[in-house]
């Protein structure tokens, strides 16, 4: 039985600048690691299940001010 993990890692910024010295950002991401490619050997041959997809989402807002 082999098995292994695969991992994406997908991440967005938004900043936003409601004046000349103010600003709002914003960032999120999401960590995907799917769980599969195990493979079964039954009497018929070999058999791959994939076993599905695990997700973590992040969100990180901040603000500051320019002198």
């Amino acid at each position: 039985m082999v098995s292994f993990i695969n991992a994406l890692d997908v991440e967005g910024i938004v900043e936003y600048y409601p004046s000349r010295r103010t600003f709002m950002r914003f960032d999120f991401g999401d960590t995907i690691m799917r769980f599969g490619g195990t493979t079964f050997r039954f009497a018929s041959g070999r058999r791959s299940l994939r076993l599905g997809t695990s997700h973590n989402f992040q969100l990180a807002a901040g603000a500051g001010f320019r002198f």
